[in-house]
């Protein structure tokens, strides 16, 4: 599972205890990263602005969760694209 623009952590919370394995977030903000992965010690979380990340990515997802994401991009068309893949 990836999940792009966690913040707080919220949707984490409900999701990453049901699916911890393989369980990615990445936000622009490493004051979110940190905190999540100091909740949940096993999970990867990555501080990108989603432009970088996406493009860096060769691992496959089964589920891709962007709330309260495309609203703050630029080009939101290439970013679900990038997901696509």
């Amino acid at each position: 599972m990836l999940e792009l623009g966690p913040a707080e952590g919220i949707m984490t919370d409900k999701l990453y205890p049901i699916r911890p394995d393989g369980y990615t977030v990445v936000d622009g903000s490493s004051i979110f990263t940190d905190q999540i992965k100091n909740r949940y010690p096993g999970i990867n979380a990555a501080t990108f602005i989603f432009e970088e990340f996406n493009s860096s990515v060769s691992e496959k997802y089964d589920n891709i969760i962007l709330g309260h994401v495309l609203e703050h991009i630029l080009d939101p068309v290439s970013i679900l694209s990038s997901c696509k893949k």
